[in-house]
């Protein structure tokens, strides 16, 4: 079925002169200085707690970043400014966490480092956001629902604040304690063969997230609106996009775990989190909006595939 891949100009005054029907136009210039001041706001407020050590700082980072983006998404009106976000905000911590932790630790620290990197800047080549050239246009079409089911302004701000921006920044960062504790360990053991293992999960969960994606967009290329996506990984996973950012975020959790540096169970709850998110609140949502759009098709398919592991067909009573 078809799935939003995994995860755009002068901006209005007042978020209230935007009908709830229709998306706010945001320049670049207003993007890029909103995200130029969110990138300069996290790193103060990590250098303000260093001393209070890397998950401390880096949320601080989190909490001051993510409040400017979404007051640029107030200002502009259009709640997709915070969109880039998601892949923007690991790469800035990881940065962080690399210098304060001395950047040392040969391939124990730089191949989860690397790997990190490849799974943003994936993103940003396969799926690149238009709103970093020709500015944003559009709003996902989640936000622009809430908006008309909110009929109050100032609360639908506050749920865009506490819904689209906070949970999302908060959950990524949670997924990312795990880097967070390897990247800055004093010490961290030679690479080994439960840490190559980590490594191969985290590779595993990139390529079935690119390889989703490419399928889903030639198929776009070359079939009518309406029709129903189901061959390739879509075959086996009516979602195979987010199993495998899932994959990926399981990855992270082991690379910590493998080094040694995840000495609590709580460490694991960022990757759970993230699977519960995406499993029973993002993948309802599309599901429901498939069905609507296309209708005994779509119905079918939930019939047939998997929602989410991909597998054979026959199994999907006991996996869906």
């Amino acid at each position: 079925g078809e799935d939003l891949p995994s995860p755009p100009h002068t901006p209005s005054s007042k978020a209230t002169s935007v009908p709830a029907n229709k998306a706010a136009v945001v320049s670049t210039r207003f993007i890029l200085a909103t995200y130029g001041a969110a990138i300069g706001a996290g790193a103060w407020a990590a250098h303000c707690l260093q001393s209070q050590g890397a998950v401390t700082s880096g949320l601080a980072a989190t909490l001051a970043s993510t409040a400017v983006v979404y007051a640029g998404s107030l200002t502009s009106g259009n709640s997709s400014v915070f969109d880039p976000y998601w892949c923007l905000m690991p790469q800035g911590l990881s940065v962080w966490w690399w210098v304060t932790g001395g950047a040392t630790g040969g391939a124990s620290k730089a191949v989860p480092m690397a790997l990190l990197w490849a799974w943003a800047t994936r993103f940003h080549i396969m799926l690149p956001w238009p709103g970093w050239s020709t500015g944003l246009d559009h709003e996902d079409f989640r936000y622009l629902d809430f908006k008309k089911k909110i009929p109050s302004t100032p609360a639908y701000w506050a749920f865009s604040l506490s819904s689209f921006h906070l949970t999302p920044a908060l959950l990524v960062f949670a997924a990312s304690i795990p880097l967070a504790r390897l990247l800055t360990s004093p010490s961290v053991p030679p690479a080994g063969r439960l840490q190559v293992i980590s490594w191969g999960v985290a590779c595993a969960g990139i390529a079935v997230e690119a390889v989703a994606d490419e399928q889903l967009r030639r198929f776009k290329d070359t079939h009518r609106a309406g029709e129903v996506m189901c061959s390739g990984l879509w075959r086996y996973s009516r979602h195979p996009n987010y199993f495998g950012e899932c994959l990926w975020w399981l990855g992270v959790y082991c690379m910590g775990s493998a080094a040694g540096v995840c000495a609590s169970g709580w460490d694991a709850a960022g990757c759970l989190t993230m699977y519960a998110f995406f499993r029973f609140a993002s993948l309802p949502i599309m599901d429901e909006r498939n069905v609507k759009r296309r209708g005994a098709r779509y119905r079918k398919l939930l019939r047939t595939t998997s929602a989410f592991v991909p597998m054979p067909p026959l199994l999907d009573a006991v996996w869906a």
